[in-house]
């Protein structure tokens, strides 16, 4: 079994921007009616988490820069004594949103970039060509207030991308960004998309030309390549498919664990306090929404370890 994740990533609204069709929403609902925890809920867990040895902490959502409390989140997050602070947006409210971003410490983002062509954009993606504009604004802004190893995420959906996957790296490479290629999960698949496995997603990018590639592990044990394109582009291509790493007891027996290749590792906590430590539903989820409204430590705590531990 995997060892245990110092990884959490934790969801501050499960509202968004765009409406990409392939979204898992870090599995959440859009219509959950529980009210969303508050500023200070997510800085106190965040604390906790801290204190039992996770070390990098992911904002998401939904699209995070909807909140306006998102600053105070970062900042929050921050004078626990965490560095490793980061978030990931679609980046159509980023050039709006960066100088508080910046101002509360925010030093590392991922940017969800799905397609640089407006009819893709708005077929796949819900958004407008303004949108598309923004997120663009967004980027260069994000590069002239000297980020560094800012990433793009980007979706393959087969051999019908192929065009767009060659126009992603084209843009990565002028704009000096990683390019982070991910397959669809399989529960997305939809008419005209194409189950792509990570060893098919690079013998295509070696039919472009590799220059060179490295091979490394991250915090969490799972294998990735960072890859040199002779074209200049930088792609981050994970090596290992997740659903045969087993992280949880309860993998070993999970019907489900086909479905888990794009980030079972992490530790989620959606905008409402539940924690689910499986994207694919094998290992249910715990709300941990009744603690962490009264501050209760300890309970909070063995919440955690009872997840972890199964």
């Amino acid at each position: 079994m995997q060892k245990l994740t110092k990884y959490f990533r934790m969801s501050i609204t499960d509202q968004c921007t765009l409406s990409c069709y392939f979204c898992h929403n870090e599995g959440q609902c859009q219509s959950a009616s529980a009210e969303k925890l508050t500023a200070e809920d997510f800085i106190w867990v965040c604390g906790h988490m801290k204190s039992i040895g996770f070390e990098k902490f992911k904002i998401t959502g939904g699209e995070p820069t909807l909140r306006k409390d998102l600053p105070e989140i970062i900042r929050g997050i921050k004078k626990q004594g965490i560095d490793d602070v980061s978030i990931i947006t679609n980046g159509t409210l980023l050039k709006k949103s960066l100088p508080k971003l910046m101002d509360a410490g925010l030093k590392r983002l991922n940017i969800s970039l799905y397609s640089l062509n407006k009819d893709k954009f708005s077929r796949d993606n819900g958004g407008s060509s303004r949108q598309l504009e923004s997120i663009k604004a967004g980027i260069d802004n994000v590069l002239e207030n000297g980020f560094h190893d800012t990433k793009l995420n980007y979706v393959f959906h087969g051999s019908r991308d192929i065009d767009e996957l060659e126009r992603m790296l084209s843009y990565a490479s002028d704009k000096n960004l990683i390019l982070v290629i991910l397959p669809l999960i399989p529960i997305s698949i939809r008419v005209g998309d194409e189950s792509t496995s990570l060893q098919e997603l690079r013998a295509i990018l070696s039919i472009w030309g590799i220059e060179k590639e490295i091979v490394c592990q991250d915090k969490e044990g799972i294998s990735k390549r960072f890859i040199t394109m002779k074209s200049g582009a930088t792609v981050l291509l994970r090596d290992d498919e997740l659903s045969a790493k087993l992280p949880y007891k309860d993998c070993i027996t999970c019907s489900e664990k086909s479905e888990c290749r794009e980030g079972i590792f992490p530790l989620r906590m959606t905008s409402v306090g539940e924690f689910i430590p499986c994207l694919a539903g094998g290992v249910a989820r715990v709300s941990a929404r009744t603690v962490i409204k009264s501050r209760d430590s300890k309970s909070l705590l063995k919440l955690v370890k009872g997840v972890m531990e199964r």
